[in-house]
């Protein structure tokens, strides 16, 4: 059995939209972020990837346009692509780590292990860093290694998918 984790769908887009619900584009990827990485199989609802805002769309009046937000659809592309040649992120063991502000989680798969970080709010907050994530890792979306040390200061909505 598999969970199936999203952060919209034909009910809930009806209603509001992820642009909409996480205050922007930067609040809807992040959302993404988690609900692809979590344990299950992501949902990606037709037109979320691109931002769509007005719910007449998901109620048939109106095409979505494809071509709006093509940085939304790169950034779901390069998460997507990378969840999909990832074994630690579709079939690893889940280890959360707790954090009002940052949703931060390992998956690791035999001998691999990815790490996510995602600042929930939008201010920027002081993440500090627990144990089990401190060393360095490699960014999975620009390959440039992060070494996570006590705290850092994370951007609004902003999020890390490290790799070891």
């Amino acid at each position: 059995d598999k969970k199936l984790r999203f952060n919209t769908n034909h009910d809930e887009s009806n209603n509001a939209t992820p642009i909409t619900v996480y205050h922007g584009k930067d609040g809807a990827i992040a959302s993404s972020v988690i609900s692809i990485f979590l344990e299950g199989v992501p949902l990606i609802y037709c037109g979320q990837e691109v931002g769509v805002s007005n719910t007449s769309v998901y109620t048939g009046n109106g095409p979505i346009d494809w071509t709006q937000n093509g940085d939304m659809l790169s950034a779901y592309k390069q998460l997507l692509n990378f969840y999909n040649a990832s074994d630690a992120a579709r079939k690893g063991t889940l280890e959360t780590f707790y954090d009002v502000n940052v949703a931060a989680f390992t998956k690791t798969y035999d001998a691999s292990e990815i790490c996510v970080i995602v600042n929930t709010r939008s201010t920027t907050k002081l993440y500090a860093v627990p144990g089990a994530l401190k060393g360095n890792w490699t960014n999975a979306l620009t390959n440039l290694t992060m070494a996570l040390q006590d705290t850092f200061s994370i951007a609004p909505y902003q999020y890390f998918i490290l790799k070891k």
